[in-house]
């Protein structure tokens, strides 16, 4: 396989292992929030995002509810 194409490869599954740990904190901060260990402000900080932004990211990682 050619430099290049290892190069793309190699970024891809770094972008994805990030993008992956990502969401497991977010799920885990969700899951202290529905277990009322933590309030949606404090857990939004610790992702260093607006209460709406880590509703938006806990949506699109599937593990709302509401």
């Amino acid at each position: 396989m050619c430099r290049s194409m290892e190069a793309m490869r190699d970024k891809a599954w770094c972008e994805g292992k990030a993008e992956g740990k990502a969401e497991g904190k977010a799920e885990a901060l969700y899951s202290l929030v529905l277990e009322g260990i933590l309030t949606l402000s404090q857990a939004a900080n610790r992702m260093g995002l607006s209460e709406s932004q880590f509703t938006e990211k806990v949506m699109q990682a599937g593990i709302f509810v509401s």
